[in-house]
């Protein structure tokens, strides 16, 4: 529990294997009462911290979350004494609490099947693992998730950016129903979301330069929100609820010094689906440097070099359509013509009206009259780059690339 005086003092072997069938804390003031089962830990080895224990816990005791400035080495001294034992594993099961809540005769419940941690060394966790989350609040709301979890997330990260480096985050299984006592006394935020998962690659300084993530099913119930302003363009468009999906990923490749996204995927349940691909050239190793002024200049000096979007379906403006010919009782098939005109002469307008606009309105135009797919590809093999924009207008630009643009008839 004393200081260690050796700064290259090595780990000592501390618990080669412990176990304890249960542990019950209770806090009878605060009415909070907790207990776990089965709790395990292996593989544990350790060293004298780097400062006084004692002395680290009272700054955490003094600790202002609104004032971190007035300890600005906490956390980096909290990451060294984590980096100053490696676990091997530790799994908690069973866990569960109760608590005072308000009202104080509606306590608060949360209860936790699996809590895991292996392969724990240098303040970075190699796998961690939340599993069978509930939550019970006093004022009715429910919060369940099935696991949440992360790899090689690097704690020491943390000094040099607001997030830690990690190689992968999983979410499964989320759901709520919430009250929003801000809406109305019967408002509920109520939604699930079947799956995220992201992965992040070959890092270089504090960024990845590849990643990949998808998020699956983000079912939102807009009816249990009642008349709130956020959701009554989409109740008055026939949706009861939002079902959103998403994909991202990208890579930067330092032989050719491009970064490419793709792809960047939307899509909504009756609604339709959004893919885009974007490549960036010029892009230099240093837009991923700790130091905002050097990521900065890197940043200006990239140029767009292609973009590519596809959109499929029409179901949000079909439903659009419908609602806009019921205002003006008309039938759909004038609204949607006079729409596919309206936006044909806003998009070759906006773009300069040169052939290309026109071209590229032309597509619009055409899929709104039949929404199916529509396809638009530009290109600029030197580049665009952020001078241009400034000192160009979108004619200019527009005109000086290769252009595609096609809607399925």
């Amino acid at each position: 529990m004393a200081a260690r005086g050796d700064g290259q003092e090595p780990l000592k072997p501390l618990i080669e294997e412990e176990s304890v069938e249960s542990l019950t804390i209770e806090n009878k003031t605060g009415g909070l009462s907790a207990k776990t089962g089965r709790l395990t830990l292996a593989g544990v080895k350790g060293k004298a911290l780097a400062a006084p224990p004692a002395a680290l816990l009272e700054r955490l005791q003094k600790l202002d979350p609104d004032k971190t400035e007035a300890d600005p080495a906490l956390l980096k001294d909290l990451i060294e004494a984590l980096a100053s034992f490696d676990v091997a594993s530790l799994e908690v099961r069973d866990v569960s609490a109760t608590g005072k809540g308000e009202p104080a005769e509606k306590p608060y419940s949360i209860k936790v099947g699996r809590i895991a941690a292996n392969r724990t060394a240098g303040a970075t966790v190699g796998d961690f693992a939340l599993e069978g989350f509930s939550l019970q609040s006093s004022d009715g709301g429910l919060l369940s998730l099935s696991r949440f979890g992360l790899r090689d997330a690097r704690l020491s990260s943390l000094l040099e950016a607001p997030f830690p480096q990690l190689a992968g985050v999983e979410v499964k299984g989320l759901a709520a129903d919430l009250p929003d006592a801000r809406i109305g006394e019967t408002s509920r935020m109520k939604f699930s979301l079947a799956g995220v998962e992201a992965n992040f690659g070959e890092f270089r300084e504090i960024a990845p330069t590849k990643l990949s993530a998808r998020m699956d099913r983000l079912a939102i119930d807009l009816a249990a929100r009642g008349e709130a302003p956020s959701t009554a363009q989409f109740l008055a468009l026939g949706y009861r609820d939002l079902d959103l999906s998403a994909a991202v990923a990208g890579e930067w490749r330092e032989k050719t010094q491009e970064a490419i996204f793709a792809p960047l995927r939307v899509e909504g349940r009756d609604m339709g689906a959004a893919t885009l691909k974007v490549t960036f050239g010029n892009v230099s190793g240093a837009i991923f440097s700790s130091m905002a002024i050097v990521s900065k200049a890197a940043a200006m000096a990239a140029s767009l070099k292609s973009v590519e979007l596809v959109l499929e379906g029409g179901g949000l403006i079909d439903r659009l359509l419908t609602l806009e010919a019921r205002e003006q009782k008309a039938s759909v098939e004038k609204a949607r013509a006079e729409y596919a005109k309206g936006a044909g002469l806003a998009v070759a307008s906006v773009l300069g009206g040169g052939e290309k606009a026109k071209k590229i309105a032309g597509a619009v135009s055409a899929y709104i009259m039949k929404p199916k797919r529509l396809e638009l590809r530009l290109a600029a093999p030197a580049g665009v780059s952020a001078l241009d924009a400034i000192s160009r207008k979108p004619a200019e630009i527009l005109e000086s690339v290769e252009v595609e643009a096609l809607a399925e008839r």
